[in-house]
């Protein structure tokens, strides 16, 4: 350890804040391992997933949501 590694604290903790990551864990890692904890803060991170439900089930729940609505309509008078 030497003091390039305090040195790269400080710059890992503000570039683990400007990415969005934990700047705790990224400033504990700098301190260890010094500029090359900067290479790994840099390197993208994966996109979360959004998870997305099936065509069908979309459809299925549409079509009850229609349904549920249009029951109490008997004739056009009740529109109005």
């Amino acid at each position: 350890m030497s003091w390039w590694n305090l040195l790269a604290v400080p710059i890992a903790g503000i570039l683990a804040l400007a990415y969005g990551r934990r700047i705790f864990f990224w400033c504990l890692v700098a301190f260890f391992f010094g500029f090359w904890s900067l290479l790994i803060v840099l390197l993208p991170r994966k996109e979360l997933r959004v998870p997305t439900l099936p065509t069908w089930l979309l459809v299925f729940w549409g079509n009850r949501q229609i349904a549920r609505i249009m029951r109490p309509i008997r004739d056009p008078s009740d529109l109005i």
